[in-house]
Order: C-alpha cells, then structure tokens, then sequence
C-alpha cells in the first residue's frame, strides 16, 4: 500500500513538473509579445499620428489656449479661443473670427509629421493611462532633426494615449504667442480620449516653462490647452450653420391678442433664444443641461426668494454655462451667461451666489436692451459676444442692490469666502489681466468696498495667499466637469483642496476616463 501511494505521490510530481515547464515559455512568450520591439513602435506612432491628423480635419473643434506666470514673474498672462483650424493656411483665411493663433496644432501630437526614419525609440517600462495598460517609450530625434524629445505611452493596439516630452517648434509657436522676444522653452504633455465614433482625440494639454539656468525656479509659466465640439464634424457642423432662423419664427401680428408690452418681451425673448441658439451650435455655450436647470436655477431661485424683485424680471431668469476659463459674466437680456472660469475658481456656492447676485441686480437696476447687433443677425459666434460686453458704469447702486439681495438670502452667513475671492481678484488682475479681464473686475470685483465692507464679508480673515490653509480661489478645473463631446458640464464630484499659492492657477489635468463622464453625466439628466 505504501509502495502504490509513493509511486502515485511521484506520478503526481512528474506531472506537475510537465505542466510548468510546458507553461512558463508560454508565459514568457506572451510577456514578450506584449512589449512591440523599438523599431515597431515607431512605425506605430508614426501611423497613428497621420491616422489622427486625418480624423481630427474632418472635426469642429472649440479650442482655448492659456498660459500663466508664477508669482514671481512681472509678465502678464495670455489667452485666446476660438474655432480650431488645421486644414492649412488657405482654409485659415477663410475663417472671419478665428483668435487661436496659427500653428496650434503643434500642441495636439508629439509631432505632426512623425517619421520613425528620423527617430530612436527605446521601451522604459510598463504602465497604465485611464486605467488602460500602455508601454512607455523614450522618443530621440535623429541628428538635427527637429523632433519630439520625451515620452509617448503606446497601447498594444498602437495607440498614443499621452505624450510628454519638448520641441523646438513649439517652444518657438509658445514664445511669439506670448509676446516674448527672447525664446522660452517649454515641456507640454497632452491627453487623448475616445470620443466620436471611436476615434481619439487630444482633450487637454499641460504646459510648464523650463526656466533658463540663471533665473530663478519661480520665474517660469504654466498653461494648458482645452478643446471640446467632437459631437460634431465639420460637414454636419456647416449643414446645422445654414439653418438660420427666418422671419416664420418671429412673433406674429394679430388683430386681437397679447398687448404690445408682452409682444416686446416674446420678441426679446425670441432674440435670445436665437443667440443662445447660435452659441450652443458653435460650441462656445454649455447645452442646457442639469447644471443649468438644477444648480444654477436653484442658487438664482434662492435669491429671489426673499426679494421684492420677482415681477420685475418678467421673462423668468434662466442662467447658461460659456465654455471659457476666463472669469466672465455676461448678460442677455433676462439670461445670465456665467463662465466656467468662475464656478472653477469659486471656493463655495456663497462665491457663486455673489456673481449671480450681481448679474440679477444689473438686469434690474440698469437693464441692458438687446440690440439689433445680435437680433437674428448672421454673425460670427465670438462678434455675438463680443456685443454683449459692456463697460461699467455707476456701479454702485448696483452693487447696493446685490448687497440687499445677499443680505436677505440663506447665502448671509456664508460671505466670508465670497469676500476671500473678491480680495484675490482684485489682486491677481493685473498679472492675470486674461484670465481675470478688467471689465469683469469693474462689473463684479467691489473695487470700492460696498461688498466687502458690510457685516457679512467683514469678519473675513485677512487676506494672504501665502499662508497655509488660507485661499481666495481653486485652481482651474477644480470644480466642473466638461465632456468634450457633448459641451455638457456638470460638477465634478471630487475633493475640493485649495492649493497655496494656486489661487486662479493652472495646475496639470489628468482628465478621467471619458466614457465613465458621459454615463455620469447621463445618468444624473435621466434623474
């Protein structure tokens, strides 16, 4: 008996030792496998570079560009938006309005023109992007040639999801777009994500100065670059541009019916409508969505609650999302357009109801009339906007106004915050002056004091932005959720952890996966 049970106990063993030897070449040989050799990878790259240019001409994007000094830096900071063009010079020109400036697709690859001839790839490690398992290569230009010097992260499909690294013709396409006579050296790194159809896009790009040997590490800049529109490509975007609205959908005349003061209001009503209209389908404008509905509805429903104001402003207040980082307030007629610059940077919802606040008490106290410049005008996007900015004037019974409708509200206890913000913008708008305009400083900043001098705002702490665990403002992208395809945004559910020093600053975007956002954001409009 003990005899059969060592021969089994050896049978046992013997197959054992069959089964790993027959399996581990074939482990290693899939461990192999899933690294793509350093020649292959570059032929890779270089087909889903082209592969991507090609998809992203047949796009509309919107795109804006930021870039901003540190502290300790005497420049000024830069932006621009606008439609994304990378059809060549000659489509270029063809565009009316078109702020971002040439060039600006160096941004959205490692290199537009990869060639693996003219670069050495070398594999580094093994890691992940959104969760997806990628390989991570080292990139070298050959000789002069003026190449991607970092890292691009390849999947085993061939696929670049991120790229870091630097060239020289961005640093130079960096330099001119700030106003620099001296060149600048910069690092960028872009993000891609799946969107339209399947195809992949680049969504975000951060970028940070290299500062030059003899300056100071602070004197450097940082940016980022956003880009949205993928819903749509170009053709389907010039067949929904020549749906203009006519003359049938204006109000009629009729012998009896509504009296000539609610005929005026359906016509203003109509007006804005057809601009809110035309932003949308631009992509400069945040579709009405929950946050609009739910959030920002709800913070203006809280202000006129207690207020005597309510009849006055008759068509009902709605509020709409402009897809700007640049703190804006704009209004339209009886829409306020608030951008998302301010609900990044707002530190709490008080912040926010003084912004609306404002907007309300100016639609009340000097009502801006809607002017045949925007009135079912075929007009570019960015020329419709720009005829909804006004220069402040006699702001303070406005500010009295907004003062009283806070004061009233469930907001009053929570102002502190709110006075926080209104001290950093007042101090940052001369080195942030793009990102932090003069005109919104003028409308919204209290520059002489009604705000922040008055019970509620006083018992502030003292403003220093240097001080640890004191902040006026988040930093960009700290509070709203934007789907590039879309425009949708809605509050981003993660922690809000102020930064010092990082008060309206860019901070680098890691953007989330984005098939997880769009099935967040659907499941909270089917709520």
């Amino acid at each position: 008996m003990r005899g059969l049970r060592f021969l089994l106990s050896i049978a046992i063993v013997m197959s054992l030792s069959h089964y790993v030897r027959g399996h581990a070449p074939a482990a290693q040989t899939e461990e192999t496998d899933a690294r793509i050799s350093d020649r292959d990878a570059g032929v890779l790259v270089q087909r889903f570079e082209q592969l991507a240019a090609a998809e992203l001409r047949k796009m509309d994007p919107v795109g804006e560009l930021y870039l901003q000094p540190d502290r300790g830096d005497k420049d000024t900071d830069s932006y621009s938006w606008g439609r994304l063009v990378t059809s060549g010079d000659q489509e270029r020109r063809t565009i009316p309005i078109n702020p971002l400036p040439a060039h600006i697709e160096e941004l959205l690859s490692p290199d537009p023109h990869f060639d693996a001839r003219h670069y050495v790839l070398r594999f580094i490690r093994h890691d992940s992007v959104n969760g997806l398992p990628v390989l991570i290569y080292e990139t070298h230009p050959i000789g002069s040639y003026d190449g991607f010097e970092g890292q691009v992260a390849l999947d085993g499909q061939g696929v670049v999801w991120r790229y870091v690294g630097s060239r020289r013709a961005v640093d130079s396409f960096l330099t001119r777009w700030s106003g620099e006579w001296r060149k600048r050296h910069f690092v960028y790194s872009g993000w891609r994500a799946r969107l339209h159809g399947g195809s992949l896009y680049t969504t975000d790009v951060f970028i940070q100065q290299i500062p030059s040997a003899n300056s100071p590490a602070q004197f450097s800049r940082r940016g980022r670059m956003r880009l949205w529109n993928y819903g749509k490509t170009r053709a389907e975007q010039a067949r929904a541009e020549l749906q203009i609205v006519n003359g049938a959908e204006r109000p009629l005349s009729r012998a009896l019916g509504p009296s000539a003061d609610e005929n005026e209001r359906r016509w203003m009503r109509d007006v804005e409508d057809y601009v809110l209209e035309v932003l949308t389908r631009e992509g400069y404008l945040a579709p009405e969505g929950t946050f609009e509905t739910r959030s920002c509805a709800q913070v203006i429903s809280n202000l006129l609650a207690v207020s005597r104001i309510r009849e006055a402003l008759d068509p009902p207040v709605r509020c709409r999302v402009l897809l700007s980082s640049r703190l804006d307030l704009r209004l339209l007629g009886h829409t306020v357009l608030i951008s998302v610059g301010c609900l990044d940077t707002a530190g709490d919802e008080g912040t926010v109801a003084m912004i609306l606040a404002h907007g309300l008490a100016e639609m009340v106290i000097k009502p801006t009339p809607i002017t045949a410049k925007v009135a079912f005008v075929k007009r570019p996007a960015l020329d419709l906007l720009a005829a909804l900015e006004t220069k402040a004037s006699d702001e303070e019974p406005v500010n009295k106004e907004a003062l009283a409708l806070l004061s009233k509200s469930l907001y009053a206890p929570k102002l502190e915050q709110a006075g926080l913000f209104l001290d950093g913008m007042n101090d940052v708008t001369t080195r942030l002056s793009s990102l932090v305009p003069q005109t919104f400083v003028d409308h919204v900043g209290d520059t002489a004091g009604a705000l922040r001098q008055s019970e509620w705002m006083r018992r502030r702490p003292v403003y220093d932005p240097s001080r640890p665990g004191h902040y006026s403002a988040l930093p960009l992208g700290s509070r709203m959720a934007l789907n590039r395809e879309t425009n949708q945004v809605d509050l981003l559910h993660a922690p809000l952890v102020p930064i010092v020093g990082k008060s309206f600053g860019v901070v680098p975007p890691y953007p989330s996966n984005s098939d997880e956002l769009s099935a967040s954001l659907a499941s909270r409009s089917a709520d």
